[in-house]
């Protein structure tokens, strides 16, 4: 049996360090943060975290409640990490507090993290330029039955896309997933624009694309969604 020499030196093996960015998804147990949390594990991009006590986050992905935001918001000032607000219905209060606690980090609120939503937004402020101010708007909106806040973040969003008067109309019932619908009404004619989700796992894909951006922008502070897109 073969012995190691006297004085010779022993090569310890080392694990590679791990350089992926370090993501915590608050709310993990909602709708879109069970999905946003399965994609992380078949992500070689990201290192998931299940708690606060896994690790230091360099990005936090909220979709939780308007308090769990808050709360999500003192998380992120605390570890320096990078925010992502997906959640909706929170109040002009408590977004001025959001704004508040996350001066020295990088954030964005993003009701909506689908692709198709921001192209429809893009698509609205072009045709509120182009068409009459005669020509009046409405949006209508339908989730799911157990969706608390009406009328929608997104129908907000839209809304905000348009500098003429708008009507948002809301409607809870059953599994929709969401459906909004941007009607322009003129004489003899109408436009409209509709965006259908039929799975939140787009909101998933969505959130993790938004992230990564956010996570890319040497900027603290509040960035918009336009910032991050294009």
């Amino acid at each position: 049996m073969k012995t190691a020499r006297a004085g010779q030196a022993k090569t310890a093996k080392t694990s590679k360090a791990d350089t992926r960015a370090k993501l915590l998804v608050h709310g993990a147990r909602g709708r879109v943060g069970t999905l946003l949390t399965q994609l992380l594990e078949h992500d070689p991009e990201w290192s998931a975290l299940y708690r606060v006590s896994d690790g230091t986050p360099d990005l936090i992905i909220d979709f939780s409640s308007p308090e769990g935001s808050l709360a999500a918001a003192e998380l992120a000032k605390r570890t320096g990490a990078a925010l992502l607000v997906g959640t909706t219905g929170l109040s002009d209060a408590q977004m001025k507090k959001l704004e508040g606690t996350l001066k020295g980090n990088a954030w964005a609120h993003a009701p909506n993290t689908s692709l198709g939503v921001f192209a429809l937004t893009t698509a609205l402020r072009a045709l509120d330029r182009l068409l009459p101010a005669s020509m009046e708007a409405a949006i209508y909106e339908v989730h799911h039955a157990a969706k608390k806040d009406a009328p929608s973040g997104t129908a907000k969003l839209l809304a905000q896309a348009l500098k003429r008067p708008v009507q948002i109309s809301s409607a809870r019932g059953g599994s929709e997933v969401g459906e909004h619908r941007v009607i322009f009404f003129g004489q003899g004619e109408r436009i409209e624009l509709v965006h259908n989700a039929s799975n939140r796992v787009l909101f998933a894909h969505g959130a993790l694309r938004l992230g990564q951006r956010l996570l890319a922008s040497r900027k603290r502070g509040r960035h918009t969604l336009e910032e991050l897109y294009e």
